[in-house]
């Protein structure tokens, strides 16, 4: 016969099942209380998520838009160097030219791809002494100095010469110069310029120095012909006396061409005398040739 429990048993048992749902309502609690917190959580994820793809979108449409920049200046300074009148170059730390504008073609003959890929010194499109000149300055700039804009002489290919003032612009990487830019600008024209004009000057102040010379010496040259006339006549031709101021007259008759020459100066043109040195040609830098005291 089966034995029924007794109420004490049951009591025992409902206190346990009492027990037990409370844990299990603590631990529901609990649960419901970490899944608020893991949808809090992936909310909040969510949202970080959605802010982080917005963020991506707009760095990705700033990079994209720094991109066409970018292509936009690459482009510009790809025109600009392609039509610049002045010669650029870039030489590298063993001297040889990475790059060359296509200026070089108009302004020294050379076609740029010529040029390209080889040192310097064995291109000669310098003057000796310009190339040394340019290879010191190089030196100095791949050893951290300055170098102030220079004037060297540049050969054409066809042989011709070219003066141009070249500006250097280091290239540095990693606080180390790796490359030299040049910038060459003709300055053959100014140059002759300032040379006909200093000419100018200098033949301003010869011909300002001979016309003052002639005025000063016209007068006394003047008062020694009229006396040596006078003296000559009160004298007889044979007279010994006659033939000396007659020598003396006909003496200061050439030196009063030679003043009068000299005070129509309007030129400087030279020429050697006997002795091998050079002396101004009165009669080519004068406007005439004859004149009489």
């Amino acid at each position: 016969m089966e034995n029924k429990p007794t109420y004490e048993a049951l009591e025992k048992k409902v206190s346990e099942l009492e027990e037990d749902l409370a844990v299990i309502s603590s631990r529901t609690e609990a649960l419901r209380n970490t899944n608020t917190v893991l949808e809090s959580q992936v909310e909040r994820l969510t949202l970080d998520l959605e802010n982080s793809q917005r963020c991506f979108r707009e760095d990705m449409e700033d990079l994209d838009e720094i991109k066409k920049s970018l292509e936009a200046s690459e482009e510009k300074y790809r025109l600009h160097f392609a039509n610049v009148s002045e010669v650029i170059f870039y030489i590298d730390s063993s001297f040889r030219i990475q790059n060359i504008s296509p200026s070089v073609f108009s302004e020294w003959g050379y076609p740029s791809e010529e040029l390209i890929g080889k040192q310097i010194a064995e291109l000669n499109i310098l003057t000796p002494n310009s190339l040394e000149n340019v290879s010191s300055h190089a030196m100095l700039l791949f050893s951290g100095e300055n170098i102030s804009p220079a004037v060297h002489e540049f050969i054409t290919r066809e042989g011709g010469r070219k003066l141009a003032e070249v500006r250097y612009s280091p290239v540095v990487q990693n606080d180390n110069v790796v490359g030299i830019v040049c910038v060459t600008r003709n300055i053959t024209e100014r140059r002759t310029i300032e040379e006909e004009r200093m000419e100018k000057q200098k033949l301003k102040g010869v011909i300002e120095m001979a016309r003052t010379v002639s005025y000063e010496l016209n007068q006394p040259i003047q008062a020694i012909f009229s006396h040596a006339e006078l003296m000559m006549m009160d004298l007889d031709e044979k007279n010994p006396v006659y033939d000396k101021l007659k020598m003396i007259q006909d003496q200061v008759y050439t030196l009063a061409k030679t003043i009068k020459q000299l005070g129509r100066t309007t030129q400087y043109k030279l020429k050697e005398n006997t002795n091998g040195e050079t002396i101004i040609d009165l009669e080519k830098s004068a406007r005439t040739e004859n004149a009489t005291p």
